[in-house]
């Protein structure tokens, strides 16, 4: 079989410094090349010769929501496990954005329909996490306004006091629309051509999203009450637990963007990667916002007092009873 030696220019441009990770790139570009040529057919779609990276990230997704479940019911090393299932999955996440990488810089496939049916799928994916969401949404506004005699006709169980909205929320939420200005900012003087205040924005609006996500987690270290506080403290864990997840996923998408804005991947014209990955962090900015205003803002308390404490999060018991008759509060 006829070997291809790539020119040192392209192996700089991918990043690509030892003689081993060379050598790799050349076996796949050489298995590439005889699935191809062992087609009976050609056509504009792109030919995925056989890839192991779906079999094994599906693998892993199921390994780490398995330890999780173990994890939440307090079963001895899941969250061990947990971690490094976690890890392996980010692993072959990249592994397979790589793949993808080699695909569009190397072999140079992904022409204009291409990159339309790449479009065309990330919309669908976006329009499956809208509805995820939304049954999210739903549960909670089908308690919200059903309010059960037993919580004293409040969202918010009494006993149990929420964050005041303009205090560590409402940072947290500028946090994280300022990420997306700064992400927009990196686009914009990436069409302009000037490459160093596309990478200077870049790196901010990933800064952004890494502060955002030390303050929810913050906030998860000092709130006063669980899971399995009512059905409020569950609905609100699973709601901020699961927006947490993809600002994670929107951090891995922006990272492995800007290592390919740092390399000159992108072009003035060809930048379809980064606006793809904007366009998730900003779905990630719109459903927090909209969190931010019905988890936050519509069960604050405004008779509650203010707490010095420097984080906010309490509880306040402010029960009532009556004993033979009179009034005895608590």
């Amino acid at each position: 079989m006829k070997k291809y030696i790539l020119n040192d220019k392209i192996y700089n441009s991918l990043g690509l410094l030892e003689k081993e990770e060379r050598k790799i790139l050349n076996n796949y570009i050489e298995e590439d090349v005889q699935f191809v040529n062992e087609r009976k057919y050609y056509h504009y779609f792109n030919d995925i010769p056989y890839t192991r990276w779906p079999f094994y990230i599906c693998g892993f997704t199921f390994l780490m929501m398995f330890y999780l479940v173990l994890f939440l019911n307090k079963y001895e090393h899941t969250g061990t496990l947990l971690i490094i299932s976690l890890v392996l999955l980010i692993y072959n996440v990249f592994g397979w954005f790589f793949d993808m990488l080699k695909e569009s810089m190397v072999f140079g496939r992904y022409n204009r329909k291409v990159r339309k049916t790449l479009v065309a799928g990330f919309i669908l994916f976006l329009v499956s996490e809208i509805l995820l969401f939304a049954g999210f949404f739903w549960t909670y506004f089908d308690r919200f306004f059903h309010l059960p005699g037993l919580l004293g006709g409040r969202s918010v169980p009494f006993g149990l006091e929420m964050s005041i909205w303009y205090k560590k929320p409402l940072i947290a939420t500028l946090v994280l629309i300022t990420s997306g200005y700064l992400g927009n900012a990196a686009h914009y003087w990436m069409k302009m051509k000037d490459w160093h205040l596309s990478i200077f924005y870049s790196v901010l609006c990933i800064l952004f999203g890494y502060l955002f996500l030390i303050m929810q987690l913050e906030e998860y270290m000092h709130l006063l009450f669980d899971i399995s506080d009512s059905v409020f403290g569950s609905i609100f864990y699973l709601m901020t637990g699961f927006h947490g997840a993809h600002v994670i996923i929107g951090m891995l998408f922006l990272n492995f963007q800007h290592d390919r804005l740092y390399y000159y991947h992108f072009s003035q014209e060809r930048n379809l990667g980064y606006g793809l990955a904007l366009v998730y962090w900003h779905f990630v900015d719109i459903i927090w916002i909209l969190l931010y205003v019905s988890l936050y803002l519509l069960n604050y308390n405004y008779g509650q007092t203010e707490n010095p404490y420097h984080s906010y999060f309490r509880i306040v018991t402010n029960f009532t009873f009556f004993v033979n008759g009179q009034e005895l509060k608590v």
